[in-house]
């Protein structure tokens, strides 16, 4: 993430965040992801957090290769990060298209401006404390973090509470003549007012895409699969719109069971009658409003990273595509079928993640 800020001169010892303050915006219980709602506190309230860094210049010939943010909350009354985020995409900002989810449309809406995708990466740590942070770096041969960054949380804020105070501290690593360490600076202190109860945020739409791979056995093998799913797993009676290289397209009730849908397609594609048929399925999710879901899902089922993924393993039969903020919602608090650990993280076309189920005889999951 990376939030924008006016420029300003400072030595390079002078690391300091962006005037110290986070920015709150409200989140409603209802919003928040299933996982989450089930480790949350009854009676909480909740709230989106950004946490703005800005980096000075520093000396010709020096650039920054790593950035440590550190945030610790100090309450009485605990206030904790039910969630750190390593960018955007992970609730529901993709790099490549509008909010996907209620809490990044609320991020999208109050804090404009502030979070873009960056090429750089961050680690996490502190979910579930008082006590998180992020750990930005530019793991290319010359690494050149840019100077302004920032970090997303969901926090958890006990009822009475008026105002979120705490301490962030940074420290940074610096290459050029010579690679060296500076800080942690001295924290500096913020006390920022806890945000009103939030207004309603667009209803949430699920869609389902398939393909078949390949595309020249001489049926149409997205029906057959289709045709086996037990009208409980999700579709329904909602038949699915004919599109492009043979695709399909469905909208999908909001509240289907997304795992148990992965589990049924799945399932479907090994009961096929035809052993060639290959089938890739993406699953996205949109706002009521928002742009059409078909190009983010045609993005999806032909991402060069699944293409490689079923040249590589020609004996995987089925593909399921998932936006990394639906998987985190929907399938990584599970325990399958599909065994959560049995994706895996991919690049999608357009610089934001996805992640990537393959199905193949004989193999868990």
């Amino acid at each position: 993430m990376v939030a924008r800020s006016p420029q300003r001169q400072a030595s390079a010892g002078a690391v300091r965040p962006d005037g110290g303050r986070p920015l709150l915006y409200p989140v409603p219980a209802a919003d928040l992801p299933a996982p989450l709602r089930a480790r949350a506190t009854p009676g909480a309230r909740f709230a989106g957090a950004v946490f703005p860094l800005t980096l000075p210049p520093v000396r010709r010939g020096e650039r920054y290769a790593g950035a440590r943010l550190t945030v610790d909350l100090r309450h009485p009354d605990p206030v904790r990060a039910l969630a750190v985020h390593a960018d955007p995409g992970e609730f529901g900002l993709p790099p490549d298209g509008d909010a996907t989810t209620p809490i990044g449309w609320r991020a999208r809406h109050a804090i404009a401006g502030r979070i873009r995708p960056a090429g750089w990466g961050a680690t996490v740590d502190g979910a579930g404390s008082s006590r998180f942070g992020w750990r930005f770096t530019d793991r290319r041969t010359a690494p050149d973090l840019p100077r302004e960054l920032a970090g997303h949380a969901l926090l958890e804020i006990p009822e009475g509470v008026s105002a979120l105070l705490g301490f962030l501290s940074v420290d940074v690593d610096l290459t050029g003549g010579g690679r060296h360490h500076t800080g942690p600076q001295r924290p500096r202190r913020f006390s920022v007012p806890v945000p009103s109860a939030p207004a309603p945020a667009p209803a949430t739409l699920l869609w389902l895409a398939a393909a078949p791979e390949p595309r020249d056995t001489g049926r149409d093998g997205v029906a057959e699969v289709l045709a086996g799913i037990a009208p409980d797993s999700g579709l329904g009676a909602r038949h699915p719109l004919p599109g492009p290289g043979g695709a399909r397209f469905a909208a999908l009730p909001a509240d289907t069971d997304v795992a148990r849908l992965a589990a049924a397609l799945a399932a479907a594609v090994t009961r096929a009658p035809d052993e060639r048929l290959r089938v890739r399925f993406a699953l996205h999710r949109t706002l009521a409003g928002g742009p059409p879901a078909e190009a983010a899902l045609t993005a999806l089922l032909e991402a060069a990273a699944v293409r490689s993924a079923l040249a590589e393993h020609r004996d995987a039969t089925f593909a399921l595509v998932v936006p990394d903020a639906l998987f985190r919602d929907a399938i990584a608090g599970g325990d399958g079928p599909p065994d959560p650990a049995a994706f895996r993280r991919i690049t999608a076309d357009g610089g934001g993640h996805a992640w990537l189920y393959l199905r193949r005889p004989g193999l868990p999951g």
